[in-house]
């Protein structure tokens, strides 16, 4: 959405107007004419608060109390494999001052839950200060990843509600 508002803003910008032409066509739709397909939908559980908009995230949401520790969590789709599982659960697990596991511990280290779309992998990292709790599947092409990530406190607080979440996940049928 970040993208098409860019788009949007750029296209306010006046050039000099000339006649549509085989070489200069006419302008395409503003950009306000385009949409992103509406590809999965969920439930926001209540006390999750919209976050800013960020690159590459479709979602971004603020939990926990605003007048004390807050959480982020965020939705996030990538082609392919995304990078891989293991490259990501070793990048989350640095993001919060944890080292590495090797493509042996992988397995161990993640859980499959069930849900109306599928099965969903997820991995729990808890650092000194900082946890994540990280889900992702793979889907037409694509790998969609949803992450919780904060004090382990707020974390702690919102694996129910983040649970919950995950469960709502909807793709619409085809």
């Amino acid at each position: 959405q970040a993208f098409l508002d860019w788009v949007a803003s750029a296209r306010k910008i006046k050039a000099a107007p000339s006649a549509p032409s085989p070489t200069n066509p006419a302008p395409a739709a503003p950009a306000e004419a385009f949409k992103l397909p509406t590809e999965i939908s969920w439930k926001t559980p209540e006390g999750w608060r919209k976050g800013p908009a960020k690159s590459m995230r479709m979602a971004t949401y603020i939990v926990g109390s605003p007048d004390a520790s807050t959480g982020e969590v965020t939705v996030v789709k990538l082609g392919g494999t995304g990078g891989g599982e293991l490259a990501n659960v070793n990048r989350w697990r640095g993001q919060i001052g944890l080292g590495a596991i090797g493509a042996t511990d992988l397995a161990a280290a993640t859980a499959k839950i069930d849900s109306p779309i599928g099965a969903i992998s997820l991995v729990d990292c808890i650092g000194a200060d900082q946890k994540t709790l990280a889900g992702w599947l793979r889907r037409d092409g694509s790998t969609w990843f949803f992450k919780l990530t904060g004090p382990a406190t707020v974390v702690d607080a919102e694996r129910a509600p983040f649970m919950s979440f995950l469960s709502s996940l909807e793709f619409p049928t085809k």
